[in-house]
């Protein structure tokens, strides 16, 4: 249900009329000034923003517009940047700006609380690690000289606090969040946290290039991000010896299942045999079967698969 927004005297009062988590979504209210945002009425007084700023720098490799990176940690698959996929009321190509999963309603752009003291408002909410977000107000619902009250870029915990004066003045009040790239080599700061990089400088990942000179983090980024996901399977320790009967195994065979790029999120690998026959040992008989998969859990690059021979029971004395 939607009411007007009210002033009491000279204060200003706010009364949430929405459930957090029913946001409405009003497209394009001022078109001139904010075409393709969208707003979510929270309280009577209080408008959350999903904005672009002067648009930081992303990794788009594919060019449509929403973060490789973005894509990668919630393993998107090809979504449209214009559908609301969980039905949260935010667009795909919004919950990629926010930092929040296209999977999951309640990983949304939310208040989690707002108060008014006699000489201050303040707000709370989820926060993304290198999201910059800004307090802003208005003296008239409708005007569009909106005045920047104060603004931090997320880097701890898992919300964010901001507070603007309360004055004799009736505000409105909105939030703001856009990315940032603080030290302008072209990934946004957000970016940078979830790859481990350091998003205030531009060679933070220890790597050299060619010259022998400091990797910058950009070229650092898109050459593994090109091998994303890409899955190798070595022997890395490619014999193993059979144990006399009764005896136990020390010297085992190891296959490593490596993917390539950042391993941002779970994949699994499905494992099979190369062959069968005369010349090929046979699983249950020569060694202990190997499993049918392998799962690279998020933040792992690489997994070993054990190979355990079994005793050789064709020993003549």
């Amino acid at each position: 249900m939607f009411r007007q927004p009210c002033s009491v005297g000279s204060r200003n009062a706010f009364i949430p009329v929405f459930n957090f988590f029913k946001e409405f979504p009003v497209h394009n209210h001022y078109p001139n000034k904010n075409r393709g945002r969208v707003w979510f009425l929270i309280g009577a007084c209080l408008i959350l923003l999903v904005a672009s700023r002067s648009r930081a720098q992303m990794i788009d490799m594919n060019g449509n517009g929403m973060s490789d990176v973005w894509e990668w940690v919630y393993n998107t698959n090809g979504l449209a940047a214009n559908v609301d996929t969980d039905g949260d009321g935010v667009v795909n190509s919004l919950e990629a700006l926010a930092g929040t999963s296209p999977f999951d309603s309640n990983s949304v752009p939310k208040i989690s609380f707002m108060g008014f003291a006699a000489t201050n408002f303040s707000v709370t909410f989820s926060n993304a690690w290198g999201k910059f977000y800004q307090l802003q107000s208005v003296t008239n619902l409708g005007g569009t000289n909106w005045v920047n009250e104060t603004n931090v870029i997320a880097n701890s915990g898992t919300t964010t606090t901001l507070v603007a004066p309360a004055n004799s003045a009736t505000k409105y009040f909105r939030i703001s969040i856009a990315d940032v790239d603080s030290d302008g080599d072209g990934l946004n700061d957000w970016e940078e946290y979830k790859l481990g990089l350091d998003p205030f400088s531009t060679t933070s990942n220890s790597h050299l290039d060619g010259n022998g000179q400091p990797l910058g983090d950009y070229a650092y980024v898109t050459n593994k991000i090109a091998a994303q996901n890409v899955v190798t399977i070595s022997a890395t320790d490619p014999t193993t010896v059979e144990p006399d009967p009764g005896q136990s195994a020390t010297d085992l065979g190891v296959f490593t299942v490596t993917r390539g790029g950042f391993p941002l999120n779970s994949i699994t690998v499905n494992v099979g045999l190369n062959g069968s026959g005369a010349g090929f040992a046979t699983p249950g008989l020569d060694y202990l079967a190997l499993p049918g998969s392998v799962t690279l859990v998020a933040g792992v690059s690489s997994a070993n698969l054990n190979v355990t021979p079994m005793a050789n029971t064709n020993l003549v004395d």
